[in-house]
């Protein structure tokens, strides 16, 4: 499984990093500059959390260990929240490196502070060799004896991977000096994404992303703009060239490290798939109708845009309706977060297991008073581009999302079969039961943001006011590795309600 910069649930916008390094004269070696203690940015958080969540999937925990990791692991969480985010990431690898050294990661916290990038994050193929820079991101407990020799570009596809040589040597005030012997090889570099890191003990340690590109995106942007201006005004086509043109402005020449979308879309095939929707939208077509497949695209509501992550899986047949599944991540996170966390994009391998639809929505765009109105503007665009069944769509939140399931759920119940609360619920003391749909409460015995005791309160608040409510505590999980642990048995119970039952 190829790994892709991901989102931690609590992870903030963060300050990027310094500003590119010229390029050392041709005829010598590439020499890396010194590089001290940089920012950590929300892409540096979310890969420390990648290898975490990959090492977990492999390691097979006891119940002592996953009591272990999930108390450390919502430690870090509050690490997070209090803005102590070098610290967090040091604890975060250090916990990483805990857990089975047979994982398919070879994580040592000494090697993993020392982030490997190349300069230009995005270069036009053939172009300037790029620089190599080695960012120290925090001070390891035990800083290596020497880094490793050799840094890895490793494709998103299927094209080879390619190896850089280096001599790297960390030095006593923290900071880096390397060496490249093959740097030039990187002008002939396929267009496409690449993970870039080092390798550890015949492991790759993915660190950070670069891609190549055959034009520059900033080019490819501005000729978008033009043939979405041009395309004549069809209202049928509104919400598709709407979509259109959010995608595309993802196009940058240097993606913003606070932007996660931007950082999970390769530029090359964003714009190739641009191409593709921007000329079915030229022959009057919709590109969306029924796209397999994981995507990002916006919704366009009575009071914006609504951005959002689609996965439909590659089966069943085109025209048979499929449930739908709703997801709403928690606080600090956005659309990508059930697509590409809570257990590696779990939710998306049992969509292919058990044939359904995802919807992933940014949060806060269906909470509050407009909720109700953006939900119905998501499903009129779901029921115009795929065959969905009104009988069996749901809804589930993690923390946040799943206060807001719960208000969705009260405000708009007629439109669910059933909804799901993991780590978080409330029932005020004066809402009714009228078409609220059956609502499963999931809480970890150790969470210490979203307790037992408060999750207890809710549901006898729920119950009493008439609401069916089932709801299970797991006893060894804390408040994040809740959602992957009861994902599938949760899927499971909401496969088997229908609307009206």
């Amino acid at each position: 499984m190829h790994f892709r910069i991901q989102l931690l649930a609590v992870a903030l916008v963060l300050t990027s990093l310094s500003q590119p390094v010229a390029r050392p004269p041709a005829q010598a070696p590439a020499q890396a500059p010194l590089a001290g203690a940089a920012s950590v940015t929300r892409a540096d958080l979310a890969v420390a959390y990648l290898r975490f969540e990959m090492a977990y999937l492999s390691a097979r925990p006891d119940v002592a260990e996953t009591v272990r990791v999930n108390r450390a692991f919502d430690a870090l969480t509050l690490l997070f929240f209090g803005r102590q985010f070098g610290q967090a990431v040091s604890q975060l690898d250090a916990l990483t490196a805990s857990l089975d050294p047979r994982g398919p990661i070879g994580v040592s916290p000494g090697v993993a502070a020392f982030c490997p990038r190349l300069e230009p994050p995005v270069a036009v193929r053939g172009s300037a060799v790029p620089t190599l820079r080695i960012d120290r991101l925090y001070e390891p407990a035990s800083p290596p004896a020497a880094l490793p020799t050799m840094v890895r570009l490793r494709p998103a596809g299927t094209a080879t991977p390619i190896d850089l040589t280096i001599q790297a040597e960390a030095h006593g005030d923290g900071q880096v000096s390397a060496t490249v012997r093959n740097l030039a090889a990187l002008k002939k570099a396929v267009p496409g994404r690449y993970d870039v890191g080092f390798v550890v003990g015949g492991r790759f340690l993915p660190a950070s992303a670069w891609s190549v590109v055959s034009a520059l995106p900033s080019v490819r942007k501005a000729a978008n703009a033009s043939r979405l201006a041009a395309l004549p005004d069809r209202p049928e086509l509104a919400q598709a060239a709407t979509a259109v043109a959010a995608r595309n402005a993802l196009l940058a020449d240097a993606p913003d490290p606070g932007n996660t979308t931007q950082l999970l879309l390769g530029p090359e095939e964003l714009a190739t798939a641009l191409d593709a929707e921007l000329s079915a939208l030229e022959k009057g077509r919709d590109p969306f109708v029924d796209r397999r497949g994981d995507y990002w695209r916006v919704v366009k509501t009575a009071t914006g845009s609504l951005p959002l992550r689609v996965y439909r899986p590659a089966g069943p047949p085109s025209g048979r309706p499929l449930p739908l599944v709703i997801a709403l991540h928690g606080a600090g996170g956005d659309e990508n977060m059930f697509m590409d966390a809570y257990g590696g994009g779990l939710i998306k391998r049992l969509a292919d297991e058990r044939g359904f639809l995802v919807a992933s929505p940014l949060t806060t765009g269906l909470a509050g008073p407009g909720g109700p109105a953006a939900l119905a503007a998501l499903l009129d665009v779901f029921r115009a581009t795929y065959s969905v069944d009104s009988d069996r769509i749901y809804l589930i939140g993690h923390s946040m999302g799943a206060g807001a399931a719960a208000a969705l759920s009260r405000s708009a119940g007629r439109t669910f079969a059933a909804a799901a609360c993991f780590n978080g619920f409330s029932w005020p003391a004066d809402a009714g039961s009228d078409s609220v749909p059956p609502i499963r409460v999931v809480g970890g015995a150790l969470d210490p943001l979203a307790p037992p005791a408060r999750l207890d309160a809710a549901v006898r608040a729920a119950v009493s006011a008439g609401v069916t409510v089932d709801y299970r505590s797991l006893p060894n999980q804390g408040h994040l590795l809740t959602v992957p642990a009861a994902l599938p048995d949760v899927v499971t119970w909401l496969l088997e309600q229908r609307r009206g039952r």
